[in-house]
């Protein structure tokens, strides 16, 4: 028997992916690839655990899956909803100025973005993303599946967004600096 959640986050994963090969295709189509689904093996293994995980509480422990889900579906669809919102803004916001690698060298029309939704968070893909990830797992019901998702998203967009910012000082030097100063990242990375 397939459950509603599971439906629901396979649209979720549906949604996400065909929207971001549709945006690279609507605004970096030089860059339009099989890549451009952004699905990594280490994050389709962490969409396996986390169906693992649902799949062994649903089996082991219904009444208790039941009794989260319960609480967690709709907020859940509502993080996924607000999450996917910040990816949109973010690519329709930087247009050609945001792709899926980090930029080392400042191409032609490669402008600092820091009006719309950059204004708000310096790095609202990202944020977004890690927001988009934990509200899946709270439409599958998954507790420890979505504190380790915020964690390990933490961690990778720690590190991401440091090397980044050294490419982006390298680029655009002090108005960068000064756009850092003003706007936080939003995810407790300084």
């Amino acid at each position: 028997m397939v459950h509603g959640e599971l439906l629901a986050f396979a649209a979720l994963l549906l949604l996400y992916h065909g929207s971001e090969l549709a945006l690279v295709a609507t605004y970096t189509p030089e860059h339009l690839s099989a890549a451009s689904l952004l699905l990594s093996p280490s994050y389709l293994l962490a969409m396996a655990l986390a169906l693992a995980e649902h799949a062994a509480e649903r089996a082991l422990v219904p009444a208790y899956k039941a009794q989260v889900l319960a609480a967690t579906f709709g907020p859940g669809l509502a993080v996924t909803a607000v999450g996917e919102a910040l990816r949109i803004a973010a690519w329709a916001t930087a247009r050609g100025c945001f792709t899926h690698r980090i930029q080392h060298k400042r191409r032609p029309g490669h402008v600092l973005i820091t009006h719309g939704v950059y204004a708000w968070v310096r790095h609202p893909g990202y944020l977004g993303w890690g927001v988009w990830a934990v509200g899946t797992q709270l439409v599958l019901g998954n507790v420890a599946a979505a504190v380790a998702f915020a964690g390990v998203s933490w961690v990778f967009f720690r590190r991401r967004i440091r090397t980044e910012e050294a490419a982006l000082v390298a680029m655009f030097g002090d108005e960068y600096r000064a756009y850092r100063r003003r706007v936080p990242t939003r995810m407790c990375i300084p």
